[in-house]
């Protein structure tokens, strides 16, 4: 998997498939599962979290992908999030993130910590856009 920032790719879906399975299933689930069940180890989770219905839905034998993952030494799930998509967000996250964002800024009256500069990042939501300083926050004349 290659994440190159800004870019972007899509998949255009047709309102019919031009191929079907013989039975009927549905294939877009079955094949999400076992991507889930091969490569995500225990952050499968937050795909059922997104997909509640596939938790009953059968995905066939995977032995043999899970065995191409083991014989490749191929890295943890959490070892692609940490070194090459940091900056998503985990479900789980979301709450501690804001919490201690909001801890932070909104302090009660005695205790409050009187120093407001800071180096944030502004990220556009849903995006890889994004505003950082050049030069330390107490180097430049105009806070963002």
């Amino acid at each position: 998997i290659e994440i190159i920032p800004c870019a972007r790719i899509g998949h255009v879906f047709r309102k019919r498939r031009p191929y079907g399975s013989p039975d009927g299933e549905d294939t877009m689930i079955r094949n999400s599962l076992r991507v889930a069940y091969v490569w995500m180890d225990d952050f499968k989770k937050y795909y059922f979290q997104q997909r509640p219905e596939a938790e009953n839905v059968f995905y066939g034998d995977i032995s043999s992908r899970v065995e191409l993952r083991r014989s490749l030494n191929c890295k943890p799930f959490s070892w692609y999030l940490e070194n090459i998509y940091p900056e998503l967000t985990l479900p789980s996250d979301s709450k501690k993130i804001v919490e201690s964002k909001l801890n932070s800024l909104y302090q009660s009256k005695h205790s409050r910590n009187q120093n407001y500069i800071g180096h944030y990042q502004i990220r556009l939501s849903n995006s890889n856009l994004c505003i950082a300083s050049e030069k330390d926050v107490k180097d430049k004349k105009v806070l963002v």
